[in-house]
């Protein structure tokens, strides 16, 4: 006994509607434009979608496009972009310089072009950090060398575990000597380093800038051993700042002056304003040491500093892109039993950039 031929709704024998069906899948597959390879194929044959390249984003853009880790109050990891988030290292101290912990978020507010944020996210972690190392040697630096040379070894062994380091050494021009080294490296490399030349301060710290953005860590920092004095680069003081300004690192500073053990001089008080805008534009500190003992302090003072600060995250109100500059202000509402707070961060950033 034959059995009857299914049938569509319509009635239509289904073996005529597949031949049909088959008919009109041929007839797409000419269509200019559509492989009659890919209309073949069945879901489980389609070739994934090419993932593009991974470029090398420029300096200008690099701030916009990578994404900004960070740990919650709880401990959890929170993942932003930093397109949308605004990342701010702070330093909370007292009167007397010592460093206050232990601080919660509904201590703080942050306002941006004087309009108050919402903290998204929280840490007080003490993480590692990737550090610029701009360490002058020029002729000027002859004689206070070996002092430099000591004031990085203490920071070095203050600092934490982890810290990765960018070496850039320089008189007339910068030189990469390290590249994401250990402290121990880092320290033989400025090891074998003398002093001659003129001083090309501002490109030195330029291309610092630019290599330790590419460091493990996503917190970075500069630390300058330099008497602030420049005679050499092609970049200007306005230029470097701008670069600072638009990247997410922290400045230090020492300044070796000339008159070490005295005051400072006319060609020092160049270098040493040059210093601190430089540091305090981005949220650091700038150190001009007279004695030995002085010069030991301030780079321990340094390196605790950036084991020891808040990292604070928030979501602009302003959520354009307009490349124009933000001024940040941050206020501290300590817990009652504390006396009063000195809180530093970066004066601001550009939007979009």
């Amino acid at each position: 006994m034959r059995h009857p031929k299914s049938l569509d709704r319509e009635g239509i024998p289904m073996s005529r509607f597949r031949r049909s069906l088959r008919a009109t899948i041929m007839s797409l597959c000419l269509l200019p434009g559509l492989p009659s390879t890919r209309a073949q194929q069945g879901p489980q044959d389609i070739p994934p979608a090419p993932q593009p390249e991974r470029e090398r984003v420029k300096p200008e853009e690099l701030s916009s496009k990578r994404p900004a880790n960070g740990k919650g109050a709880e401990g959890e990891t929170i993942v932003r972009l930093s397109s949308e988030v605004v990342t701010l290292n702070v330093t909370v101290t007292d009167k007397h310089h010592n460093f206050v912990t232990g601080l919660k978020p509904q201590h703080f507010e942050v306002y941006e072009d004087n309009v108050m944020q919402k903290i998204e996210f929280f840490s007080s972690i003490d993480e590692p950090v990737s550090i610029g190392i701009i360490f002058d040697v020029s002729q000027s630096m002859q004689d206070k060398l070996d002092r430099a040379r000591a004031a990085l070894k203490a920071f070095i062994e203050t600092s934490h575990i982890g810290d990765d380091f960018f070496i850039v050494v320089f008189n007339q021009r910068p030189d990469l000597i390290g590249e994401s080294v250990d402290g121990d490296t880092a320290l033989r490399l400025l090891s074998a380093v003398d002093a001659d030349g003129t001083t090309a301060l501002y490109d030195a710290a330029y291309l610092g800038v630019e290599e330790v953005k590419h460091g493990r860590h996503k917190k970075r920092a500069l630390l300058i051993i330099s008497d602030g004095q420049d005679n050499r680069s092609h970049y200007t003081s306005e230029e470097l700042l701008r670069q600072l300004k638009e990247s997410d690192i922290q400045v230090y500073c020492i300044g070796i002056m000339e008159s070490f053990g005295m005051y400072a001089e006319s060609n020092d008080e160049r270098g040493s304003m040059i210093l601190k805008k430089l540091a305090k534009t981005t949220g650091g500190k700038a150190f001009f040491p007279r004695l030995n003992r002085e010069l030991d302090d301030a780079v321990a003072c340094i390196a605790l500093e950036l084991r020891r600060q808040y990292s604070i995250g928030y979501v602009p109100s302003n959520f354009r892109r307009d490349g124009k500059w933000r001024k940040i202000k941050l206020r501290i509402k300590p817990p009652h039993e504390l006396p009063r707070l000195i809180v530093r961060t970066k004066e601001g950033y550009y939007a979009g950039q």
